[in-house]
Order: structure tokens, then sequence, then C-alpha cells
């Protein structure tokens, strides 16, 4: 009877899960390679959800800058994750321009088996032991 209930719920679990065959990480990465100011308005739609651009001006300059968000951290120190059926979070550790700590933790969302950016947040840290050491999703520090 055991084995019975844990395979249902590892079958239950295997469904309400999404199987995007990436990780979100390898995702912000594509995105970190492919996206620039040069095609954003044409690669928007490959990594930003519908919900998140949905009535935003692609052409004007001020969206694509915010959706260009990348380029605010030269330098990644480490990144975790952490998927929670149908929501995935991400966040990134890192340095700007002037070499001081902030964290991107962005929100994921499945779609078409891949995963679409729904939300960021851009997190100025004081010291570098304020790195979040788990993938969080901007709600987690509304929430907090």
């Amino acid at each position: 009877m055991k084995l019975t209930s844990i395979l249902i719920a590892s079958l239950l679990t295997g469904c309400a899960t999404v199987n995007t065959g990436s990780t979100l990480y390898s995702t912000y990465e594509s995105y970190r390679r492919e996206v620039t100011s040069d095609n954003i308005q044409t690669s928007y739609a490959k990594y930003f959800s519908p919900e998140l651009i949905s009535g935003k001006n692609i052409a004007n300059k001020e969206v694509q800058d915010q959706l260009l968000f990348k380029n605010g951290m030269l330098r990644i120190e480490s990144h975790y994750e952490d998927i929670r059926g149908q929501k995935g979070c991400l966040t990134v550790n890192g340095y700007d321009k002037d070499a001081m700590p902030l964290s991107f933790n962005i929100e994921f969302t499945p779609d078409n088996q891949r995963w679409l950016i729904r939300a960021i947040d851009i997190l100025f840290v004081d010291n570098v032991r304020d790195f979040s050491l788990k993938g969080r999703c901007p709600s987690d520090y509304i929430n907090q």
C-alpha cells in the first residue's frame, strides 16, 4: 500500500509541474545572449509573457530599457531557482557597472513548453551577505 501511495504522489507531482525542457537559468542565459537593443522589438515575445507586455508600446525607448534589465548586471556571482508547479522563481546575484551588488528576482510562467518572464524585481543590496541563497520571485519580497 505504501508503494502505491508513493507512486500516486509521484504521478500527481509530475502532473502539477511543467516540463519545459529547460531550466529557468538557461532561459535567462538565452535571453541574455540573444536579446539586444537592436532586436528587442522582434525578439521580446520569445522571452516575455503576454501579461507582462500587454498594453506596452515596445517601440518606446523606456519600455525597451525595462525589458533589457539584464544590462544592469555586468557580472554574475550566483543563481538559484525554484519551480513551484506553474510558477518558476529565479534569483541571479551579481554586480553592476560600479561593482555594487544587486539581485534580479524573476518570475517565470510556462507557455508552450518554454518559460516566459512574467515579473522582474531588481534588488540593490548593501552587502554580498544579503544575496539570496534560493530562487525567489518578486512577490516573495512583497509578502515579507
